[in-house]
């Protein structure tokens, strides 16, 4: 076989991940699309959960709990792990979490912080434990999204029960019980 462009010896086809044009020239396909062997062409990825790196055979699905990130909803380059605070279904979608609800990194939902005494603002990672002394409110008894002192004259357990004092006891703002009025 000849070695200058007049003289080939020999055609193999265009390895993966590159494009060829009926010359000697193979070039790589760019991150977000992809060949197989012997393309002549490149095709992108053609959907927003799909992504690869320069050079890739096949597009890679991007799992729940992760997002897609690159040129744009054709042509996704990366797959990364979803940011804590957010739910992720494998999409460029990063969706943060409402007040009263959690995820930690790599999330696919937010999940309801789960217990009256329990709450969250939106885009938490965990939700967090109300004090005795003071009361949620808020979303549902699954979902608070605020705790604050307990008012006075009343006491407070954590939840969102507020107990006003009985007669002859008192308290003064952000206690979890009431004392007589003669101590």
């Amino acid at each position: 076989g000849g070695t200058d462009d007049t003289t080939r010896g020999k055609c193999g086809a265009c390895k993966e991940g590159h494009k060829c044009d009926g010359s000697s020239t193979e070039t790589q396909c760019e991150a977000g699309t992809h060949a197989v062997g012997g393309q002549q062409a490149c095709t992108d990825c053609g959907s927003d959960n799909k992504y690869s790196a320069a050079g890739a055979g096949t597009c890679t699905v991007c799992p729940a709990g992760s997002f897609t990130d690159g040129v744009d909803s054709n042509t996704r380059t990366t797959c990364s792990e979803c940011p804590a605070g957010h739910s992720c279904d494998g999409s460029s979608t990063q969706t943060q979490c409402a007040a009263g609800t959690q995820a930690a990194a790599g999330s696919s939902t937010c999940t309801a912080c789960g217990a009256d005494d329990q709450y969250s603002e939106a885009g938490a990672a965990s939700c967090t434990l109300c004090a005795a002394g003071s009361a949620t409110s808020g979303g549902s008894a699954t979902t608070r999204d605020t705790c604050a002192a307990c008012p006075e004259g009343h006491k407070c357990d954590g939840s969102s029960t507020r107990t006003q004092c009985e007669a002859g006891t008192h308290a003064a703002g952000g206690q979890q019980a009431c004392t007589d009025c003669g101590s």
